[in-house]
């Protein structure tokens, strides 16, 4: 008997470690969703700023 329970424990203790797993990988998962996500709106902003600056250096290159 006290085996029994003693295995019970452990795969009680093991299936805790399992779901633990689990939702830290579901966390992971959503959290890469959002890092991708700002990831792209920066790529965004970024071509607008280079966009920008062309025109800045072209306006400058005029004025000279």
């Amino acid at each position: 008997m006290k085996a029994h329970d003693q295995l019970r424990e452990e795969l009680i203790e093991q299936n805790e470690e399992v779901n633990k797993a689990r939702n830290e990988a579901e966390d992971n998962s959503k959290l890469f969703d959002i890092l991708s996500t700002e990831i792209s709106a920066l790529s965004v902003k970024i071509k607008e700023l280079e966009n920008v600056n062309q025109t800045l250096n072209q306006l400058l290159s005029e004025m000279s």
